[in-house]
């Protein structure tokens, strides 16, 4: 099998790499995979650390830019309601911390997960407070103390069947980090679920804290289904070459009905897609794509979301898996809210999803601890969120 390396937008693409890793060491690179390219409409949010993050941006040069500009109306998203996960729950099976890491949409409920918890959660749409219409689907601890690592989650046409992608796993306990897709269906009047399957991607990561931070499924106009993985870092990498920002990219995949590291099949490698220039973050924390092509990705970091489009094919109206891809003149980027001294306060948005053309749900992480964030960033953490576009 040929691999080749992600590079940045603007470099040229590498030639077939040898993947041993002692040559990976010695070249610095990390991740890799079979082929490249695709395309797919996208919106991306950004959370981060307020003046820091704001003093990253070469279109702000500080934090009150944003809130002075004539456009902030226009440019920013309004906050329809919100509640903390804690609160959600009359049974909380023990838990006291609900690191979201993911949100979608389906049969008229949010669904969304916790990178470390096992249950999946669904969740009534008024977000009524303290109720049994709310629940915690699964046992949160599951597999004992090891966190779940779930990071992205796509529902699927039967309303009890969804995808969850953990994020970066070492799948030999050798050093190779690859992500995992679950294969899951509720059973037992919404008590439990089971795994059917588990199929481990292709794409080979550097760590475990910068693999696919968000997930998204499309159907191809040959009939087969899509499945999208946003990369965290830029140019899919950690550290330096994951923060030059404009490089985000989301790998098209196959379920591929093989073995591989033990698992029952493979995410197979189709393409690669870049992100267009105009979400321009420093990282990418969760991506929606709409029946239309309308995606929206997030940034943490920043607390912004990209919204833009995917092309797709005119005679179908579904993904091309040769021509589509994000339209590069297209997309606007917002903001989240912001407090009255135009701080940041939605410091970790990790997941995102349509709603209706209006409206946006999405979810945020535990605040980072021990100063690592300024204390704005407490008011909306472990929370989920619906917010207006403007």
């Amino acid at each position: 099998m040929s691999y080749q390396k992600i590079v940045p937008n603007h470099a040229p693409p590498t030639a077939d790499l040898p993947t041993s890793k002692s040559w990976k060491q010695k070249a610095g690179a990390g991740f890799f995979f079979a082929s490249a390219g695709a395309v797919l409409t996208v919106a991306l949010f950004s959370g981060g650390n307020s003046s820091a993050a704001a003093a990253a941006l070469p279109f702000e040069t500080k934090s009150g830019d944003i809130c002075s500009s004539p456009s902030y109306s226009k440019t920013t998203l309004k906050l329809s309601h919100s509640q903390s996960f804690a609160a959600l729950f009359d049974d909380n099976k023990g838990e006291k911390k609900w690191e979201a890491s993911d949100v979608t949409v389906s049969g008229g409920k949010f669904w969304s997960i916790a990178d470390n918890s096992w249950s999946l959660l669904s969740i009534d749409e008024q977000l009524p407070i303290n109720s049994g219409k709310n629940k915690q689907i699964g046992e949160p601890r599951r597999n004992g103390k090891e966190d779940s690592g779930f990071e992205g989650l796509i529902a699927r046409s039967d309303p009890t069947e969804f995808y969850i992608m953990r994020e970066s796993i070492d799948v030999n306990g050798s050093g190779d980090f690859h992500a995992l897709l679950l294969d899951v269906k509720i059973v037992d009047g919404e008590e439990d679920y089971q795994v059917s399957r588990t199929c481990v991607s292709e794409v080979e990561f550097e760590g475990d804290s910068k693999g696919f931070e968000g997930a998204a499924a499309v159907t191809g106009s040959d009939g087969q289904e899509y499945i999208f993985g946003l990369c965290e870092g830029n140019n899919c990498r950690e550290g330096k070459a994951g923060k030059e920002r404009g490089n985000g990219k989301v790998v098209a995949m196959l379920i591929s009905h093989e073995e591989m590291h033990g698992y029952d099949c493979v995410l197979k490698t189709h393409k690669i897609l870049d992100l267009p220039k105009t979400a321009y973050f420093m990282d990418y924390s969760a991506i929606a794509i709409d029946d239309s092509g309308k995606v929206a990705v997030t940034s943490q970091e920043d607390s912004k979301v990209w919204i833009g489009e995917l092309a797709m094919d005119e005679a179908t109206g579904l993904y091309d898996p040769e021509t589509s891809n994000f339209v590069s003149t297209e997309g606007e980027v917002l903001d989240f809210p912001r407090d009255t001294n135009c701080e940041v306060i939605f410091c970790n948005i990790e997941g995102i999803h349509f709603i209706n053309s209006e409206l946006l749900v999405a979810v945020s992480d535990k605040m980072k601890s021990k100063g690592k964030q300024n204390f704005q960033c407490l008011e909306y953490d472990q929370s989920i969120h619906v917010f207006v576009r403007p």
